[in-house]
């Protein structure tokens, strides 16, 4: 049995995959706002023009960078 591109077929288990964490963005921004951390704010910490942290606010997945640095401000203004 041949696979993708004429290769042999590999045969995985169900614990070889490894599935991507799903993080809830909009929980994220409504723990900071919870916390008093305001949208100017959030935007000058993680360095982006307002009107990008509003279009990720109306639920734009953010770039890797972008939402590890609000991953960051979670974890460094709500307490879990």
């Amino acid at each position: 049995m041949t696979g993708i591109r004429g290769r042999p077929a590999k045969f995985y288990k169900a614990e070889d995959y490894v599935y991507p964490e799903q993080v809830s963005w909009g929980q994220i921004f409504s723990d900071l706002k919870q916390n008093d951390v305001r949208p100017g704010q959030i935007a000058e910490l993680i360095g982006v023009p307002q009107s990008s942290l509003q279009r990720l606010m109306g639920g734009v997945e953010p770039r890797h960078s972008i939402g590890q640095s609000l991953l960051e401000l979670h974890s460094r203004y709500c307490s879990t």
